[in-house]
């Protein structure tokens, strides 16, 4: 199961220079834990993703917190997908 695609959008830059984007979208409450998120590189240029932080709250899931860790860089190609998987999920 999955839930909408959702475009992100600039938050702000951190205190490292790099930069912050944001997305909302809901998740079914029938749905257990988020096994992966999926990326699609629609800017038109190579970008580098450190980090996809998940904030789940309310329903089944509570104030739970999943961490992607990507270090991955991924060219303009709106037809590729990428699929980063969490190492560990902290509630």
């Amino acid at each position: 199961m999955h839930t909408e695609p959702q475009l992100a959008r600039y938050s702000h830059m951190d205190g490292k220079g790099s930069f912050i984007y944001e997305a909302s979208f809901s998740i079914p409450s029938s749905l257990d834990a988020v096994g992966a998120v999926q990326v699609v590189n629609r800017y038109s240029s190579e970008v580098y993703i450190s980090d996809i932080d998940v904030h789940l709250c309310g329903g089944r899931h509570q104030w739970t917190d999943i961490t992607f860790h990507c270090n991955s860089w991924i060219d303009y190609n709106p037809n590729d997908q990428r699929f980063f998987f969490p190492l560990k999920v902290r509630g």
